[in-house]
């Protein structure tokens, strides 16, 4: 299996250059060059809406 060559390491500042989050910027967490990916911190933060209860008085 051919290996995918990232330009990109751990702890660079990159651009996103496409998609929803296009023209955001931030530090590089972690290269995933299986999945062809790069994790970015502060891009694609995902909420997860949860119902109240004791554990979690807020809602």
């Amino acid at each position: 299996m051919n290996r995918i060559k990232f330009h990109v390491k751990k702890g660079d500042q990159v651009e996103v250059i496409s998609g929803n989050f296009r023209g955001s910027s931030g530090k590089v967490l972690e290269v995933l060059p299986k999945k062809q990916r790069v994790l970015i911190e502060g891009v694609r933060i995902i909420k997860k809406h949860l119902r109240k209860s004791q554990d979690n008085p807020s809602g």
